[in-house]
């Protein structure tokens, strides 16, 4: 391998790594999700029916948090990587701070904290994870001026959204949104005293790419060795679905296990969480579109025990990504309030509709449908038409 392959090796490590078979785009041209184009500080990313691409990257990780799929990881920055880090510092402190590497001179030097390329990048799900993790308070070292000259342009917008949620589910699950808060000073969480003087004469640039760099070397060999080997196989135990490589990695499920482990057997099942319900509001047929290109696998079809079919969701691992509401043909598919807690943590499959055979009062076909199909599909989409082509065929 030449010098210009590993080059571009040490280069890649701050871009995300990307799943796009998890991208609801790709999945279906239906699909209108634009999620991670939207928050895109640089415009680089680019989605095809090949597949999702960037090509500039400024490695802020917005669209890790942005995509609701987990298209986007970043490696020095995943969820297990950040909870791993609030445990560890947790240890030495009743309080854990997470701060951006770019917003101050402070921020980047003397903290025991979790340094991170953007807060924006922290999704609700980090937040709530690594609070449980540190054992503590989790502070965010945030001023919204900081956000407001910097290029990461919906950095600061995007953190206040995913710190909103976070505290809401909280709140939801009666564990309180203060062990989620925020500072606008780093003085208590350094390690020696922060000067307020004269500029440090450590060029900060300078330090900040050859910091970098080592962390890259570090990673290098494993990187040549999935370049060389190819990745390495599976692991064959059993494993939760949101930590097999490779697979589909549940945010919700996530969540419902660190809610589950911080409220214990008093969490409220009937309180609200701040997520959509997805619901059929309209006439459905079980053609199975949904079910078979639900990127998470929430939505499933089958035969009921009284011979009927059957429509069922998960929402401990429904994303709310919208591909379902976009590619129904019927537009029978809707997202509602009144999500709870206990749809959150229950984590099985529920009933969200059902159809049986049913006789088309228009041309006497039979056809499967719920309540609300009250026609066959053809005489649904082409009903006026049919029943004069009807009348002029008896004539």
């Amino acid at each position: 391998m030449d010098l210009e392959k590993i080059a571009g090796l040490l280069s890649g490590l701050s871009r995300p790594r990307i799943t796009d078979n998890f991208c609801s785009r790709k999945r279906s041209p239906r699909s209108n999700c634009r999620r991670c184009k939207d928050v895109c500080p640089t415009g680089g990313i680019m989605i095809s029916s090949d597949g999702v691409t960037v090509e500039e990257c400024s490695g802020c990780g917005l669209c890790s948090a942005a995509c609701p799929n987990g298209v986007f990881h970043m490696p020095d920055a995943g969820e297990r990587y950040l909870m791993a880090r609030a445990r560890e510092v947790g240890q030495n402190s009743p309080e854990t701070v997470v701060y951006c590497l770019k917003s101050t001179r402070e921020s980047r030097q003397q903290l025991n904290g979790v340094g991170v390329a953007c807060l924006g990048q922290v999704t609700a799900e980090a937040m709530i994870a690594m609070a449980a993790e540190s054992g503590g308070s989790l502070r965010f070292f945030y001023r919204s001026q900081d956000c407001a000259g910097c290029g990461v342009t919906r950095g600061g917008a995007v953190f206040e959204e995913n710190l909103a949620v976070a505290r809401r589910l909280l709140e939801a699950a009666m564990i309180g949104g203060q062990r989620l808060l925020t500072c606008a000073s780093l003085e208590k969480f350094a390690t020696r005293p922060v000067s307020a003087g004269k500029p440090s004469e450590v060029n900060e640039s300078r330090r900040e790419f050859f910091t970098s760099f080592l962390k890259g070397l570090r990673r290098v060999p494993v990187a040549l060795a999935d370049e060389i080997l190819g990745p390495p196989e599976k692991a064959q135990e059993e494993k939760p679905v949101w930590e097999r490589p490779g697979e589909f990695a549940s945010r919700r499920r996530g969540l419902a296990d660190t809610l589950r482990r911080l409220g214990g057997n008093q969490l409220p099942q009937e309180s609200p969480v701040p997520f959509p319900r997805l619901a059929v509001a309209g006439a459905c047929y079980f053609c199975s579109a949904c079910s078979r290109l639900c990127p998470a696998g929430a939505l499933r079809q089958g035969e009921g025990k009284e011979g009927d079919q059957e429509l069922q969701v998960d929402f401990s691992l429904c994303t709310a990504c919208g591909l379902c509401v976009d590619i129904c043909p019927q537009r029978a598919m809707e997202f509602q309030e009144g999500l709870t807690l206990g749809d959150l943590v229950a984590e099985e499959y529920t009933n969200l509709d059902k159809g049986d055979n049913r006789e088309c009062p228009v041309c006497g076909e039979v056809y499967v449908g719920n309540q609300r199909a009250e026609k066959c599909p053809r005489c649904t989409l082409f009903g006026a038409r049919i029943e004069t082509e009807g009348k002029k065929a008896a004539e």
